[in-house]
């Protein structure tokens, strides 16, 4: 779910860059210019990443505690501890 909620600010600030740059490249319309792709991939990817470690930032740490928490509860009826 991480890697599709990450998309969109990815897509949004890859946009917004590429905007105030005036950086045009559609690589469909256009013939193959390994430069631009390259700068677009790259520019993609930087934002796909960096919105991966917020994502893991912000939302990580709540979900990792709930799961401890529910297998403390299941081993605690269980009569084991942990």
């Amino acid at each position: 779910m991480k890697f599709i909620i990450s998309l969109f600010p990815a897509l949004i600030l890859t946009k917004v860059v590429f905007y105030v740059w005036d950086f045009d490249y559609l690589m469909i319309g256009e013939p193959l210019d390994v430069g631009k792709l390259l700068i677009d991939i790259s520019v993609f990817g930087f934002f796909y990443f960096i919105a991966l470690l917020a994502y893991d930032h912000f939302f990580g740490e709540k979900l990792q505690l709930e799961r401890s928490s529910a297998k403390q509860v299941v081993n605690k009826k269980r009569g084991s501890s942990t």
